[in-house]
């Protein structure tokens, strides 16, 4: 049996997403959170954790980066993961440099 999640490729659900489609958003969520939330978990040190733990920060990247995917040209597979790591590390260093002011 496949997971839903993972039976079109990321390619067609970026196209989809890019035309309109919402439900093609959910399932590009359902595929990459998982993965983030693992790759993410313990990277965000517990003084820089607040109103945001790692979770929240991750869904807030994955949200963020998905709004901004017309800006994002896929070179290879798995270009999209990268870049979804990139933006995350990229927060979690805001995270830290917000809490480094306070």
């Amino acid at each position: 049996m496949t997971d839903p999640a993972y039976s079109e490729s990321t390619a067609t659900l970026l196209s989809l997403l890019r035309q309109g489609d919402d439900s093609a958003r959910d399932r590009l969520m359902s595929r990459y959170l998982p993965m983030l939330r693992r790759w993410a978990h313990g990277r965000l040190p517990s003084r820089a954790r607040d109103l945001n733990d790692t979770n929240d920060l991750v869904q807030i990247t994955l949200l963020s980066a998905l709004k901004k995917l017309d800006q994002f040209k896929s070179q290879h597979e798995g270009a999209l993961l990268a870049y979804l790591r990139m933006s995350l590390l990229n927060a979690i260093r805001g995270e830290l440099r917000r809490v480094g002011r306070a």
